[in-house]
Protein backbone atom coordinates (compact mmCIF):
# COMPACT_ATOMS: atom_id res chain seq x y z
CA UNK A 1 0.00 0.00 0.00
CA UNK A 2 1.17 3.25 -0.78
CA UNK A 3 2.41 5.84 1.75
CA UNK A 4 -0.04 8.83 2.66
CA UNK A 5 1.39 12.10 0.95
CA UNK A 6 1.86 13.58 4.29
CA UNK A 7 4.78 11.10 4.48
CA UNK A 8 6.46 11.50 1.52
CA UNK A 9 10.06 10.04 1.49
CA UNK A 10 12.32 13.17 2.27
CA UNK A 11 15.69 11.10 2.77
CA UNK A 12 17.27 9.23 -0.17
CA UNK A 13 19.60 6.37 0.82
CA UNK A 14 22.95 5.70 -1.70
CA UNK A 15 24.14 2.07 0.65
CA UNK A 16 20.67 0.64 1.38
CA UNK A 17 19.56 1.57 -2.20
CA UNK A 18 15.95 3.26 0.00
CA UNK A 19 14.40 5.96 0.35
CA UNK A 20 13.46 5.68 4.20
CA UNK A 21 10.11 7.63 5.55
CA UNK A 22 10.61 8.72 9.34
CA UNK A 23 13.65 6.35 9.76
CA UNK A 24 12.03 3.43 8.10
CA UNK A 25 13.01 1.47 5.06
CA UNK A 26 9.80 1.19 2.74
CA UNK A 27 8.74 -0.21 -0.31
CA UNK A 28 9.02 2.85 -2.90
CA UNK A 29 10.19 3.60 -6.36
CA UNK A 30 12.89 5.81 -5.51
CA UNK A 31 15.86 2.77 -4.99
CA UNK A 32 19.61 3.67 -6.23
CA UNK A 33 20.38 3.23 -8.99
CA UNK A 34 16.83 2.92 -10.07
CA UNK A 35 15.88 0.03 -12.05
CA UNK A 36 16.81 -0.15 -15.65
CA UNK A 37 19.46 2.64 -14.94
CA UNK A 38 23.14 2.00 -16.56
CA UNK A 39 25.75 1.03 -13.78
CA UNK A 40 27.36 3.96 -15.09
CA UNK A 41 24.83 6.35 -14.65
CA UNK A 42 25.32 8.93 -11.45
CA UNK A 43 22.01 10.63 -11.26
CA UNK A 44 19.06 9.23 -9.30
CA UNK A 45 15.56 9.68 -9.50
CA UNK A 46 13.64 12.80 -9.42
CA UNK A 47 11.74 13.24 -6.54
CA UNK A 48 9.04 16.12 -5.85
CA UNK A 49 8.62 17.95 -2.91
CA UNK A 50 6.28 20.43 -1.73
CA UNK A 51 2.96 20.94 0.41
CA UNK A 52 2.83 17.80 1.37
CA UNK A 53 5.88 17.82 3.00
CA UNK A 54 4.69 20.65 5.22
CA UNK A 55 3.23 19.09 8.10
CA UNK A 56 6.93 16.71 8.94
CA UNK A 57 8.65 19.99 8.37
CA UNK A 58 6.65 22.49 10.43
CA UNK A 59 5.71 25.01 7.85
CA UNK A 60 2.51 26.57 6.52
CA UNK A 61 1.30 25.38 3.79
CA UNK A 62 -0.04 28.40 2.54
CA UNK A 63 2.84 29.42 0.57
CA UNK A 64 4.35 26.12 -0.78
CA UNK A 65 3.25 25.03 -4.03
CA UNK A 66 1.87 21.35 -4.50
CA UNK A 67 5.39 20.42 -5.94
CA UNK A 68 7.78 23.35 -4.84
CA UNK A 69 11.33 21.45 -5.90
CA UNK A 70 12.33 18.73 -7.54
CA UNK A 71 15.34 16.70 -5.99
CA UNK A 72 17.31 14.35 -7.23
CA UNK A 73 20.65 13.34 -6.03
CA UNK A 74 23.87 13.32 -8.79
CA UNK A 75 27.42 12.57 -8.43
CA UNK A 76 27.22 9.32 -7.07
CA UNK A 77 25.60 10.55 -4.24
CA UNK A 78 27.97 13.54 -3.46
CA UNK A 79 25.25 16.01 -4.35
CA UNK A 80 22.02 16.96 -4.76
CA UNK A 81 20.63 18.63 -7.20
CA UNK A 82 17.29 21.27 -7.02
CA UNK A 83 14.90 22.74 -9.22
CA UNK A 84 12.72 25.13 -8.09
CA UNK A 85 9.33 24.67 -10.09
CA UNK A 86 6.86 26.64 -7.57
CA UNK A 87 4.98 29.54 -7.86
CA UNK A 88 7.16 31.18 -5.01
CA UNK A 89 10.82 31.58 -5.05
CA UNK A 90 12.66 28.65 -2.92
CA UNK A 91 15.13 29.60 -0.71
CA UNK A 92 18.59 27.44 -0.36
CA UNK A 93 21.34 27.67 2.23
CA UNK A 94 24.76 27.37 0.91
CA UNK A 95 27.23 26.01 3.43
CA UNK A 96 30.30 27.67 2.16
CA UNK A 97 28.37 31.07 2.60
CA UNK A 98 27.37 30.74 6.14
CA UNK A 99 24.35 29.46 5.68
CA UNK A 100 22.92 32.79 4.34
CA UNK A 101 19.56 33.05 2.09
CA UNK A 102 19.71 32.54 -1.12
CA UNK A 103 16.49 32.42 -3.37
CA UNK A 104 15.37 30.24 -6.24
CA UNK A 105 13.59 31.62 -9.17
CA UNK A 106 10.86 29.13 -10.89
CA UNK A 107 13.46 26.78 -12.92
CA UNK A 108 16.21 27.99 -11.32
CA UNK A 109 18.49 25.19 -9.97
CA UNK A 110 21.55 24.58 -7.04
CA UNK A 111 23.73 21.97 -6.80
CA UNK A 112 23.97 21.23 -2.96
CA UNK A 113 26.96 19.96 -1.64
CA UNK A 114 27.37 18.36 1.90
CA UNK A 115 26.38 20.41 4.65
CA UNK A 116 24.29 22.43 2.34
CA UNK A 117 20.63 23.47 3.36
CA UNK A 118 16.98 24.24 1.54
CA UNK A 119 13.38 24.89 2.64
CA UNK A 120 10.34 24.85 0.54
CA UNK A 121 8.54 28.09 2.10
CA UNK A 122 10.16 31.23 0.88
CA UNK A 123 10.36 33.13 4.36
CA UNK A 124 11.69 30.19 6.66
CA UNK A 125 14.76 31.41 8.77
CA UNK A 126 17.97 30.53 8.15
CA UNK A 127 19.68 27.57 7.77
CA UNK A 128 16.12 26.23 6.47
CA UNK A 129 14.13 22.82 7.09
CA UNK A 130 16.34 20.77 4.88
CA UNK A 131 19.87 19.64 5.34
CA UNK A 132 21.67 17.30 2.19
CA UNK A 133 24.23 14.83 3.91
CA UNK A 134 26.60 13.72 1.18
CA UNK A 135 27.45 9.74 0.91
CA UNK A 136 30.57 8.81 1.84
CA UNK A 137 33.04 7.42 -0.85
CA UNK A 138 33.62 3.35 0.14
CA UNK A 139 29.81 3.11 -0.09
CA UNK A 140 29.15 2.50 3.66
CA UNK A 141 27.70 5.56 4.52
CA UNK A 142 24.71 7.26 3.25
CA UNK A 143 23.27 10.10 1.18
CA UNK A 144 20.65 11.95 2.28
CA UNK A 145 18.40 14.64 3.86
CA UNK A 146 18.06 15.92 7.06
CA UNK A 147 14.82 17.34 8.69
CA UNK A 148 15.80 19.90 10.94
CA UNK A 149 19.37 19.17 11.74
CA UNK A 150 18.59 15.92 13.17
CA UNK A 151 19.54 12.97 10.58
CA UNK A 152 16.37 11.22 9.50
CA UNK A 153 17.00 7.52 8.03
CA UNK A 154 20.20 6.52 9.49
CA UNK A 155 19.79 2.79 7.78
CA UNK A 156 21.69 -0.52 8.92
CA UNK A 157 24.05 -0.74 11.62
CA UNK A 158 27.04 -2.16 10.01
CA UNK A 159 28.46 -5.24 10.53
CA UNK A 160 32.06 -4.30 10.84
CA UNK A 161 33.85 -3.75 14.26
CA UNK A 162 33.51 -0.28 15.75
CA UNK A 163 36.69 1.72 14.63
CA UNK A 164 37.14 4.88 16.28
CA UNK A 165 38.91 6.51 13.07
CA UNK A 166 38.11 9.98 13.08
CA UNK A 167 38.81 9.40 9.03
CA UNK A 168 36.30 6.68 8.67
CA UNK A 169 33.23 8.73 9.86
CA UNK A 170 33.77 11.45 7.97
CA UNK A 171 31.82 12.72 4.52
CA UNK A 172 33.73 12.18 1.26
CA UNK A 173 33.68 15.89 0.84
CA UNK A 174 35.23 16.32 3.80
CA UNK A 175 37.77 13.29 4.27
CA UNK A 176 42.06 13.90 2.97
CA UNK A 177 43.27 10.80 2.02
CA UNK A 178 47.10 10.37 3.79
CA UNK A 179 48.75 9.98 0.37
CA UNK A 180 46.79 12.58 -1.20
CA UNK A 181 47.84 16.72 -0.97
CA UNK A 182 45.31 19.16 -0.55
CA UNK A 183 44.60 21.57 -3.53
CA UNK A 184 46.83 24.61 -3.13
CA UNK A 185 45.41 27.82 -3.00
CA UNK A 186 44.75 29.18 -6.34
CA UNK A 187 46.84 32.41 -7.33
CA UNK A 188 45.32 35.64 -7.02
CA UNK A 189 44.37 37.47 -9.32
CA UNK A 190 46.26 40.56 -10.83
CA UNK A 191 43.72 42.90 -10.46
CA UNK A 192 40.35 43.07 -9.35
CA UNK A 193 36.97 42.73 -11.37
CA UNK A 194 34.01 45.32 -11.63
CA UNK A 195 31.35 43.60 -12.92
CA UNK A 196 28.21 45.90 -13.98
CA UNK A 197 25.09 44.47 -15.14
CA UNK A 198 22.64 45.15 -17.85
CA UNK A 199 19.28 43.71 -17.08
CA UNK A 200 15.31 44.60 -15.86
CA UNK A 201 14.58 43.40 -12.50
CA UNK A 202 13.34 39.42 -12.67
CA UNK A 203 16.54 38.67 -15.01
CA UNK A 204 18.51 37.13 -12.51
CA UNK A 205 21.20 39.51 -11.69
CA UNK A 206 20.70 38.72 -7.84
CA UNK A 207 20.53 35.02 -8.56
CA UNK A 208 23.77 35.60 -10.17
CA UNK A 209 25.52 37.53 -7.52
CA UNK A 210 24.32 34.64 -4.65
CA UNK A 211 26.57 32.22 -5.91
CA UNK A 212 29.39 34.93 -5.94
CA UNK A 213 32.01 33.39 -2.84
CA UNK A 214 31.67 36.22 -0.55
CA UNK A 215 35.99 35.87 0.25
CA UNK A 216 36.11 37.21 -3.61
CA UNK A 217 33.67 39.18 -4.04
CA UNK A 218 31.78 42.46 -2.72
CA UNK A 219 28.44 42.63 -4.03
CA UNK A 220 26.92 46.60 -4.33
CA UNK A 221 22.73 45.84 -4.61
CA UNK A 222 21.30 49.16 -4.58
CA UNK A 223 17.75 47.63 -3.29
CA UNK A 224 19.44 47.13 0.19
CA UNK A 225 22.82 49.13 -0.02
CA UNK A 226 20.56 52.13 2.32
CA UNK A 227 20.39 52.44 6.17
CA UNK A 228 18.87 49.42 7.76
CA UNK A 229 18.91 47.14 4.09
CA UNK A 230 16.75 49.69 2.46
CA UNK A 231 17.20 50.96 -0.92
CA UNK A 232 20.55 53.15 -1.43
CA UNK A 233 21.54 55.08 -4.24
CA UNK A 234 24.30 55.14 -7.41
CA UNK A 235 26.64 56.99 -5.02
CA UNK A 236 26.30 54.62 -2.16
CA UNK A 237 26.77 51.92 -4.73
CA UNK A 238 29.80 53.77 -5.88
CA UNK A 239 31.69 53.86 -2.19
CA UNK A 240 31.44 50.16 -1.59
CA UNK A 241 32.56 49.45 -4.90
CA UNK A 242 35.56 51.83 -4.21
CA UNK A 243 36.40 50.26 -0.29
CA UNK A 244 36.13 46.75 -1.86
CA UNK A 245 38.78 47.54 -4.50
CA UNK A 246 40.89 49.48 -2.79
CA UNK A 247 41.09 48.04 0.81
CA UNK A 248 44.71 47.67 1.82
CA UNK A 249 44.45 43.96 3.60
CA UNK A 250 41.47 42.45 1.68
CA UNK A 251 40.65 43.69 -1.77
CA UNK A 252 37.95 42.08 -3.69
CA UNK A 253 35.76 41.78 -7.04
CA UNK A 254 32.55 44.07 -6.73
CA UNK A 255 29.25 43.23 -8.61
CA UNK A 256 27.21 45.82 -9.12
CA UNK A 257 23.63 44.57 -8.77
CA UNK A 258 22.00 47.12 -10.71
CA UNK A 259 20.13 47.34 -14.08
CA UNK A 260 22.21 48.99 -16.08
CA UNK A 261 19.91 49.34 -19.23
CA UNK A 262 21.38 52.78 -20.15
CA UNK A 263 24.84 53.90 -21.23
CA UNK A 264 24.56 56.35 -18.48
CA UNK A 265 23.46 54.18 -15.52
CA UNK A 266 26.39 51.92 -16.07
CA UNK A 267 29.64 54.65 -17.21
CA UNK A 268 30.45 55.52 -13.43
CA UNK A 269 31.12 52.37 -12.82
CA UNK A 270 32.78 51.88 -15.89
CA UNK A 271 34.89 55.26 -14.99
CA UNK A 272 35.58 54.06 -11.74
CA UNK A 273 37.57 50.71 -12.81
CA UNK A 274 39.43 52.81 -15.47
CA UNK A 275 40.21 55.38 -12.46
CA UNK A 276 41.33 52.57 -10.75
CA UNK A 277 42.91 50.15 -13.22
CA UNK A 278 40.63 47.38 -12.87
CA UNK A 279 39.41 45.59 -15.06
CA UNK A 280 35.19 46.19 -16.05
CA UNK A 281 33.50 43.48 -17.28
CA UNK A 282 29.53 43.61 -18.20
CA UNK A 283 26.72 40.84 -18.04
CA UNK A 284 24.19 41.82 -20.55
CA UNK A 285 20.79 39.58 -19.33
CA UNK A 286 19.15 39.40 -22.29
CA UNK A 287 16.02 36.72 -21.45
CA UNK A 288 12.69 36.86 -23.17
CA UNK A 289 10.13 39.25 -22.13
CA UNK A 290 7.44 36.72 -21.20
CA UNK A 291 10.12 34.50 -19.17
CA UNK A 292 11.42 37.93 -17.21
CA UNK A 293 7.32 39.07 -16.16
CA UNK A 294 6.61 35.36 -15.11
CA UNK A 295 9.59 35.74 -12.77
CA UNK A 296 8.15 39.36 -11.58
CA UNK A 297 4.99 37.98 -11.55
CA UNK A 298 5.42 34.76 -8.82
CA UNK A 299 8.09 37.19 -6.72
CA UNK A 300 6.97 37.47 -3.39
CA UNK A 301 7.98 40.02 -0.18
CA UNK A 302 10.96 41.07 -3.34
CA UNK A 303 13.05 43.54 -1.19
CA UNK A 304 12.75 46.27 -3.99
CA UNK A 305 9.14 45.84 -4.04
CA UNK A 306 8.90 44.94 -7.87
CA UNK A 307 6.60 41.67 -7.93
CA UNK A 308 3.39 40.47 -9.04
CA UNK A 309 0.93 42.48 -11.60
CA UNK A 310 2.42 45.80 -10.62
CA UNK A 311 5.96 44.75 -10.71
CA UNK A 312 5.14 43.52 -14.09
CA UNK A 313 3.90 47.09 -15.39
CA UNK A 314 7.16 48.67 -14.05
CA UNK A 315 9.20 46.33 -15.51
CA UNK A 316 7.59 47.21 -18.91
CA UNK A 317 7.87 50.80 -18.39
CA UNK A 318 11.25 49.83 -17.88
CA UNK A 319 12.41 47.61 -20.86
CA UNK A 320 10.30 51.07 -23.07
CA UNK A 321 12.73 53.55 -21.83
CA UNK A 322 14.19 55.50 -25.32
CA UNK A 323 17.91 55.47 -23.65
CA UNK A 324 17.91 51.50 -23.21
CA UNK A 325 21.10 50.54 -25.11
CA UNK A 326 23.05 46.77 -24.63
CA UNK A 327 26.42 47.13 -23.60
CA UNK A 328 29.54 46.78 -26.04
CA UNK A 329 33.20 45.93 -25.93
CA UNK A 330 33.79 49.64 -27.62
CA UNK A 331 32.29 51.52 -24.81
CA UNK A 332 35.51 50.44 -22.90
CA UNK A 333 34.20 47.30 -21.90
CA UNK A 334 36.89 44.10 -21.61
CA UNK A 335 34.67 41.64 -21.99
CA UNK A 336 31.00 41.65 -22.45
CA UNK A 337 29.18 37.82 -21.59
CA UNK A 338 25.34 37.99 -23.01
CA UNK A 339 22.90 35.33 -21.44
CA UNK A 340 19.80 34.67 -23.23
CA UNK A 341 18.78 31.23 -20.89
CA UNK A 342 19.29 30.07 -17.49
CA UNK A 343 21.95 27.47 -18.62
CA UNK A 344 24.24 30.56 -19.82
CA UNK A 345 23.64 32.92 -16.81
CA UNK A 346 24.81 29.81 -14.59
CA UNK A 347 27.21 29.67 -16.67
CA UNK A 348 28.82 33.08 -16.14
CA UNK A 349 28.01 32.49 -12.56
CA UNK A 350 30.50 29.39 -12.56
CA UNK A 351 33.56 31.49 -14.50
CA UNK A 352 32.92 34.76 -12.39
CA UNK A 353 32.66 32.62 -8.82
CA UNK A 354 35.85 30.37 -9.77
CA UNK A 355 38.22 33.79 -9.99
CA UNK A 356 40.25 34.00 -7.03
CA UNK A 357 40.41 37.06 -4.66
CA UNK A 358 42.82 40.05 -6.16
CA UNK A 359 46.41 40.01 -5.28
CA UNK A 360 46.79 42.16 -1.98
CA UNK A 361 48.50 45.74 -2.80
CA UNK A 362 47.38 45.16 -6.76
CA UNK A 363 47.34 49.04 -7.61
CA UNK A 364 50.79 49.38 -6.24
CA UNK A 365 51.73 47.54 -9.79
CA UNK A 366 48.70 49.17 -11.81
CA UNK A 367 48.48 52.36 -13.02
CA UNK A 368 48.10 55.67 -11.27
CA UNK A 369 44.40 55.96 -9.40
CA UNK A 370 45.01 59.05 -8.74
CA UNK A 371 44.58 60.85 -11.95
CA UNK A 372 41.80 59.31 -12.70
CA UNK A 373 42.73 60.20 -16.80
CA UNK A 374 39.55 58.99 -18.60
CA UNK A 375 36.93 58.69 -16.34
CA UNK A 376 35.12 61.70 -17.30
CA UNK A 377 35.51 61.53 -20.72
CA UNK A 378 33.73 57.83 -20.53
CA UNK A 379 31.16 60.03 -18.47
CA UNK A 380 30.68 62.13 -21.12
CA UNK A 381 30.75 60.17 -23.79
CA UNK A 382 28.40 57.77 -21.92
CA UNK A 383 25.31 61.12 -21.65
CA UNK A 384 26.17 62.14 -25.60
CA UNK A 385 25.40 58.77 -26.84
CA UNK A 386 21.99 58.87 -24.20
CA UNK A 387 21.17 62.44 -25.52
CA UNK A 388 21.47 61.27 -29.23
CA UNK A 389 18.94 58.05 -28.48
CA UNK A 390 16.59 60.09 -26.85
CA UNK A 391 16.44 62.94 -30.51
CA UNK A 392 15.99 60.32 -32.41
Amino acid sequence: RAAPLSTMPLVSRVDGARMDVDGHATRDPFAWPPVGREPADDAGPVVPMGRACCRRLNLDPAGVSRVQVEARVVNDGAGLRIRSVGTNPTPWFPGRDGHRRRLLRKNDEATLEDGDCFGLLTTEPEPGSVRWVAARADGEGAAGVEEGGTKRGAGSPRDDDDDDDDDETQPASKRVKDDVEPDPEPDPEPTPVVLVFCGPPGSGKSTLCAKLPPNAWCVANQDTIGKNGRRGTRKQCLNAARRALTDPRKPRHVAIDRCGLTDEQRADFLALAVELGARCECVHFDLPREEVFARVRARVDHVGGVEGEGGVRAVKRMLGGKANAPPNKTDGYGKVTRCVNAWEQDNAAAAYASLAPPRVGWMAAGPSAATGEGTEGIRVAAETKNQNQNQN
